[in-house]
């Protein structure tokens, strides 16, 4: 215990020791700049004096007058801005943001009488230049060799064709010469709403007094995946019309008219029956040897006969099945509400007798209309099986020999 006392002491020692030397260091240095540690006791303005610094002199600067002459700014030539919203200062007004000239529109616009008759004006003149934009058209140069009297038309092309069903496959011209009834067929152009053909067709040994009474025909056809081709419209060139120039081809732009459709159906008719042209119905069938079913699938009709709005019809399907002229199965599809080119897509089976060989059996495909106020009026009817002449006994056949598979054809309403 005694020796621990004696070392906390010798530490104190020590370090009083090391105090004083630094006290004295301190002193020393203090000497040498001309001040002692007492001297800070004293104010800042005797301390200076005592050292001797000679005092500040500030530069002499001379006073400079403003030059009396006005500051014109440029103002801009537009209407200064309104003032902000006095409801709420931090954010500007809507309507002082619009600019002076719409206000003024607005107010005349408004103001003004006959505002409705120049806006019917402005959209029927718009009307007009825009029409031809959403109109099928179809572009043709026609050139007479007076010397060998050959009339010479390329096709070119056709802008704006209307895809059938949702769907545009291809489309094809077909030109007839009226009345020597000599025709030509372009090649179809695939996947595309704007063909370009660019083929010629020739019509030899024509005299120049005969030309101007004949008329070029332009049919345009869409063909779907099944090589069905649907009418889109034609045009009616009478070449009496046209200035045929001797020495370059006169090009002819002309629009694709339903003229042709709408002649075939008199709107003075009341009854179906008087109608020659009742237009097409797609099937599909496909024999199942080992279930011993028939599967029959209505795709689709095209150019069915309509009469008037008021008369538009909807078109159903009904399907029989018959064996030695007696009917077996019946079954029918869903109406289609006032169209003249219904797609259904509707699938309908039919068991047939293993023991009796198909080709003893036949089918019936009847077209007619919903009337809810009558009796349904019956647009037409095809006939398919073995014992059919044209073209429903080659589908029946190609059914029969390729079992289990889909075989798809149009057939024509009679």
């Amino acid at each position: 215990m005694g020796a621990l006392t004696a070392l906390v002491l010798f530490l104190i020692c020590l370090v009083v020791v090391k105090r004083r030397l630094f006290l004295r260091r301190q002193d020393s240095e203090s000497r040498k700049n001309g001040y002692t540690l007492l001297d800070t006791d004293s104010s800042a303005t005797d301390f200076l004096e005592k050292r001797n610094t000679p005092p500040l002199v500030l530069p002499k600067c001379d006073t400079v007058q403003p030059v009396e002459s006005e500051i014109t700014l440029p103002y801009p030539e537009t209407e200064p801005r309104k003032p902000r919203s006095t409801s709420c200062p931090d954010r500007r007004n809507a309507i002082s943001e619009l600019s002076p000239k719409i206000v003024e529109n607005k107010s005349k616009s408004s103001e003004t009488p006959g505002t409705k008759e120049r806006r019917k004006s402005r959209r029927l003149r718009k009307s007009k230049s825009d029409s031809c934009d959403h109109v099928c058209q179809i572009q043709f140069t026609v050139f007479y060799n007076y010397y060998h009297s050959t009339l010479t038309l390329q096709l070119v092309n056709a802008s704006k064709v209307p895809s059938a069903f949702g769907l545009n496959y291809g489309s094809y011209i077909e030109v007839e010469l009226q009345p020597s009834s000599q025709k030509y067929t372009t090649k179809t152009q695939l996947h595309t709403n704007n063909p370009v053909f660019d083929e010629i067709a020739e019509f030899p040994e024509i005299a120049s007094d005969e030309l101007l009474n004949m008329t070029l025909g332009l049919r345009l056809f869409t063909v779907d995946r099944l090589s069905h081709s649907t009418m889109i419209g034609q045009v009616q060139s009478p070449l009496a019309e046209l200035d045929l120039n001797p020495e370059n081809p006169t090009i002819v732009w002309r629009p694709v008219t339903n003229s042709y459709q709408q002649s075939r159906v008199s709107s003075s008719l009341l009854s179906l029956k008087d109608i020659v042209d009742k237009g097409d119905l797609t099937v599909s069938l496909k024999y199942q040897i080992l279930t011993n079913k028939v599967t029959v699938v209505i795709m689709k009709a095209a150019n069915l006969p309509s009469l008037r709005k008021i008369f538009a019809i909807d078109p159903y399907v009904i399907v029989k099945l018959s064996l030695n002229l007696k009917t077996v199965q019946t079954k029918k599809t869903s109406i289609r509400r006032r169209t003249t080119s219904p797609i259904w897509n509707e699938p309908l089976v039919f068991e047939i007798d293993s023991k009796i060989p198909i080709t003893e059996y036949s089918m019936s495909f009847k077209v007619k209309s919903h009337n809810s106020f009558s009796e349904d009026l019956t647009v037409g009817e095809i006939e398919i099986g073995h014992n059919v002449e044209g073209s429903g006994r080659q589908h029946w056949d190609d059914m029969v020999v390729r079992k289990n598979q889909d075989r798809a054809m149009c057939h024509k309403i009679k």
